[in-house]
């Protein structure tokens, strides 16, 4: 691999952590004599890297207007913008088989817009695709039905890019990896997260028990839930304290904008004024500094995200609450609760209902008191060894060499 491309239509300004990734995988490759280009929609603020080509997104009339559109005319016109901005890329850059072009973050409509982007052509790059949902995962949609829909639409496309245009579909989800296997993606392998925060002395534990949540007021990671937990865990544990982070980020999320969501933010701001010392509300964007050292000062991090709709993806927020060797909340049958294999301080809750997160939550309070610390650094340890930019851009050259 002597050039890295990578193409990614969530990265934008507060766009949590799409930024910081791409960066992290793309100073690797420039430490490593690699000429990069990270292409990205024009929606970037402040000093840029000179890597960084603002070259997506240029249509932003017409994505609007699709965004607005029932789901069947929405479709085509999204298909239609990918593809006609993948096909562009393809014709004008020149990749040669030392090019691989990362997709670092794609969704269901990849497939289709790809496969037509590179008709009556063969990129002679590799084409590495990153995805961080499972092939039946739910995606944008809480309709099973919809999302058996899209799957079967896309898979066949998936299945003939897969074969004849060069593509390797991976994962940084173990979980998704196995999955991709099973359906026949056998060069499919498990991706590290490119980032973590400088390692920290582990902390000793204050006279009060501080739990965050991060990530945003969005329907999929539980926020609608949230006021009813803290309510829960105050009433049992008043040394308790809560930040809560409900910054809306730049990327449209799913739900962000559910009645329901907006009725949890009003219920928030009302608990606040009932039990002002135990929550605090953070309503703006965090700089990377900024929410490191929130998210390092906590003892517990609270992931209470809905299973069904979050499926088999990492968590970039449960990849650094291991980093600082924090406690952290997560639900059953996930890949965060499977990482209780490889760090002890996991509490994982089975229903998803305010008592059982908040039952949870509480089950942490004894352990953060005597969690035993040599075998916890010897555990994030392992964790650093394996989630890091060096290791990803060397998977990424092992792909290369693999054409």
């Amino acid at each position: 691999m002597d050039r890295l491309v990578i193409i990614d239509y969530y990265l934008a300004a507060e766009g949590g952590h799409h930024e910081v990734y791409d960066y992290s995988i793309a100073r690797e490759a420039v430490r490593r004599g690699k000429k990069v280009e990270v292409l990205s929609p024009s929606r970037q603020s402040g000093e840029k890297p000179a890597f960084l080509e603002e070259c997506l997104d240029r249509r932003t009339r017409l994505r609007r207007l699709a965004e607005k559109m029932p789901f069947g005319i929405s479709y085509v016109l999204k298909t239609a913008l990918h593809t006609a901005e993948m096909r562009t890329i393809f014709r004008t850059r020149k990749f040669d088989e030392k090019t691989v072009v990362l997709f670092q973050t794609v969704d269901r409509l990849f497939p289709l817009s790809f496969c037509l982007a590179t008709a009556f052509m063969k990129p002679r790059a590799r084409v590495v695709v990153i995805l961080r949902r499972g092939i039946r995962d739910h995606y944008e949609s809480d309709s099973p039905f919809i999302a058996r829909l899209k799957s079967a639409v896309h898979d066949p496309f998936m299945r003939l890019i897969h074969r004849w245009k060069n593509v390797v579909f991976c994962s940084d989800s173990n979980i998704i990896t196995d999955e991709l296997h099973r359906d026949g993606f056998d060069d499919a392998v498990t991706f590290p997260i490119p980032h973590l925060p400088p390692r920290q002395p582990l902390k000793k534990k204050g006279r009060k028990t501080i739990v965050g949540f991060w990530g945003g007021a969005r329907f999929e990671k539980g926020f609608d839930l949230l006021p009813d937990i803290i309510e829960d865990v105050i009433k049992r544990s008043p040394k308790h304290v809560f930040k809560v982070h409900n910054y809306a980020h730049g990327v449209k999320y799913l739900h962000q904008s559910s009645s329901v969501v907006q009725v949890a933010q009003e219920r928030m701001q009302t608990l606040k004024k009932k039990h002002p010392k135990n929550i605090l509300i953070i309503s703006r964007y965090l700089s990377d500094a900024d929410y490191a050292k929130e998210m390092g000062s906590c003892d517990i991090v609270l992931i209470p995200y809905r299973r069904e709709l979050y499926g088999g993806g990492t968590s970039g927020i449960l990849a650094e609450g291991i980093a600082f060797g924090e406690w952290i909340v997560v639900p059953d049958k996930t890949w965060m609760s499977d990482q209780a294999r490889r760090y002890g301080k996991i509490s994982i809750f089975r229903k998803f209902d305010a008592a059982s997160i908040a039952d949870a939550v509480l089950r942490c309070t004894n352990g953060v008191q005597s969690a035993s610390g040599k075998r916890l650094n010897a555990q994030i340890s392992e964790w650093y060894y394996f989630h890091s930019q060096r290791r990803y851009v060397t998977l990424l050259e092992s792909l290369s060499a693999g054409i």
